[in-house]
C-alpha cells in the first residue's frame, strides 16, 4: 500500500481550491457520484418530472404543490403528500420509482465512461483505498450500467436511491456507504458534479471534490455552498497522483 506525501492532508474542512492542495494521505475511501461524474449526464430530467406530475395529478394529488421541486425531492415529497389524498405513501413512491426506472434504462443506452475514470479507479485500488458509489440512479439501472462499463468489481459499496429513505442532497447515502466500507467520515472524500453532491457531502460530514468538466457552470454559481476542491479532468488527476 502506497501513500503519496508532501501535499495537504484531507482530514477535515479544506479551503476550496485546485487539486494541487490535495493528497491521498490519510484517506481510506473515496466515494463517487455516477451520472454527470463518472459518465456524462444522460438522464432526461424534464420529461421524468413531467411524467411524475401527470401521474400524481391522476391520483388527485395536485402537482402545482410540487412545482419547482427537483426530481429527487419529488420522490420523497410526492410520496409524503399521498396520505393527505387517500393514498399509500409506499405505493406512490413505488410508482415514482417505476417512472424513474424507465429513465434510468433510457440513459443507460448512452452512458459512456469519462476519459481517465477507469484509470483513476485502478490507481485508487493500487493505493489501497476503498471505493464506493453513491447515486440517485436506481439499483436495477446502476447494476446494468456497471456491467455495461465493466465496473462490476470496481466498488466495494454501491448505494442507490432504492437503498435510502431520502436521496441526495441528503447525506444518508454517503453515510450508508461509509458504514458498508467501515471508514470514518474524516477518512473519506466524495467526488460529484452537482450541488446535490456538495450538499450531501456537507450533510454527512465528508470532504467533497467537485468534478466540473470544461463548459459546465462555475462552482460560484452554487452560491454559498462550496466544494473543498475542484477538478475538470480525471486524466489530469491520475497523472498528478
Amino acid at each position: 500500500m502506497r501513500r503519496k506525501g508532501g501535499l495537504k492532508k484531507i482530514s477535515g474542512p479544506a479551503k476550496y481550491g485546485a487539486m494541487d492542495g490535495f493528497s491521498l494521505q490519510g484517506l481510506r475511501a473515496m466515494l463517487f457520484d455516477f451520472e454527470g461524474t463518472l459518465v456524462p449526464f444522460e438522464w432526461n430530467i424534464a420529461e421524468a418530472v413531467s411524467e411524475v406530475h401527470e401521474m400524481l395529478g391522476g391520483l388527485g394529488i395536485p402537482a402545482e404543490r410540487l412545482q419547482g421541486r427537483s426530481y429527487s425531492a419529488l420522490l420523497t415529497e410526492g410520496s409524503a403528500m399521498a396520505h393527505e389524498y387517500g393514498h399509500s405513501p409506499q405505493e406512490v413512491r413505488r410508482r415514482i420509482e417505476k417512472i424513474y426506472d424507465g429513465y434510468d434504462e433510457d440513459a443507460l443506452r448512452r452512458w459512456r465512461l469519462r476519459p481517465g475514470a477507469r484509470a483513476l479507479l485502478d490507481r485508487l485500488k493500487e493505493e489501497g483505498l476503498k471505493t464506493g458509489l453513491v447515486t440517485n440512479v436506481g439499483r436495477k439501472g446502476i447494476l446494468k450500467g456497471l456491467a455495461k462499463l465493466s465496473l462490476e468489481k470496481s466498488f466495494e459499496a454501491v448505494v442507490t436511491r432504492n437503498d435510502v429513505r431520502i436521496p441526495k442532497p441528503r447525506g444518508e447515502g454517503i453515510g450508508r456507504a461509509l458504514e458498508i466500507l467501515q471508514v470514518k467520515k474524516d477518512e473519506a472524500v466524495h467526488v460529484g458534479d452537482s450541488l446535490d453532491d456538495i450538499r450531501a457531502a456537507r450533510d454527512s460530514g465528508v470532504s467533497v471534490i467537485l468534478f466540473r468538466p470544461a463548459g459546465v457552470r462555475e462552482a460560484a454559481d452554487f452560491g454559498a455552498v462550496k466544494p473543498d476542491f475542484e477538478i475538470n479532468s480525471f486524466e489530469a488527476w491520475v497523472a498528478s497522483l
